[in-house]
């Protein structure tokens, strides 16, 4: 379990999906849900940030999380702001 900055816990996993997309799931004390990532050209999780179910200040939470998580790892996480997929 990732614990962030922030008193809350959550919780972030990537599954397969198909080829290059992923489903991204993502658990914390406010709700969970699932969205689809790709990996771009480089090998990062490109991330769609109206995908995310939640208002501006809640997304911006969660992304925050999201990179403090992928950063432990090889991968980083790229956003495309103010864009769905």
């Amino acid at each position: 379990m990732f614990k962030p900055l922030s008193p809350q816990a959550c919780t972030v996993s990537i599954e397969p999906l198909h080829m290059y997309c992923k489903t991204l799931r993502y658990e914390d004390a406010q709700g969970q849900f699932s969205v689809v990532v790709e990996y771009d050209v480089h090998g990062d999780v490109l991330l769609w940030e109206l995908d995310i179910p939640a208002d501006e200040a809640r997304r911006k939470e969660v992304i925050e999380n999201m990179e403090s998580f992928l950063a432990k790892g090889p991968r980083k996480l790229r956003v495309a702001w103010k864009q769905s997929r």
